[in-house]
């Protein structure tokens, strides 16, 4: 595979693309949102575990910079210091803008996209791509949350045919096992399509984690 490091007005992210792309096929995109303080490079690692052949990957660097310690720079998907808002508006643009540019370069699938994210990229996934008719025919949220539940108490129509897949480690200490719980148990009860994951880990992604992920991938774009 290879990965391109690109930037979209002040939006740096990374392409992961096969090593030789074929002229004639249509390829599925899946976006990959890193957790608080971490960056783009983090979630385009696992990308070749995932498949190396017939997926383009897109990685953005999350809008906020934060310092982490040591002289060193993370970036945040939204302030975790402030009243929380939602995030649709602030992430629409980028995601359109991010479509775009990538329907100018490659042959791309709009009907298989995937938006998945790990910890706040999660977080960031339920609540954009839940709320999004247009985009995405599966979500993927790795140790993350629900941060905004009044959206399922609003009139607006959410599209069920969405796919979710979550998983969540039994041992996380940063977000509890118990909000993956409850995330399954809230899209279930609207009437989402979800397979929920529990594994012997803390706030990682395992090997095991990426393999559950594959099939269920596979299931969706691979038709």
């Amino acid at each position: 595979m290879k990965k391109i490091h690109k930037k979209l007005n002040n939006i740096e992210y990374i392409v992961v693309e096969p090593a030789y792309i074929k002229p004639d096929m249509m390829y599925p995109v899946i976006f990959l949102l890193h957790g608080y303080g971490s960056n783009m490079s983090d979630l385009a690692n696992i990308c070749e575990h995932i498949d190396s052949n017939e997926y383009i990957y897109v990685c953005p660097n999350a809008p906020l910079e934060i310092d982490i310690g040591f002289g060193n720079k993370g970036y945040s998907w939204f302030d975790i210091d402030t009243e929380y808002k939602s995030l649709e508006d602030n992430y629409s643009n980028l995601i359109n803008e991010l479509i775009f540019s990538l329907d100018k370069e490659y042959c791309i699938d709009r009907k298989k996209m995937i938006l998945g994210g790990f910890s706040q990229g999660a977080m960031v996934t339920y609540e954009f791509g839940i709320m999004q008719t247009n985009y995405f025919s599966g979500l993927l949220a790795m140790s993350g949350k629900l941060i905004n539940k009044e959206i399922f108490n609003q009139d607006e129509k959410i599209n069920l045919d969405k796919k979710i897949f979550i998983s969540h480690g039994v041992y996380d200490n940063v977000i509890s096992v118990n909000e993956g719980r409850e995330a399954n148990k809230i899209l279930k009860g609207i009437g989402f399509k979800v397979e929920y994951k529990e594994y012997p880990i803390t706030h990682e992604i395992s090997l095991d984690v990426i393999s559950d992920i594959k099939k269920w991938i596979e299931k969706i774009l691979i038709q």
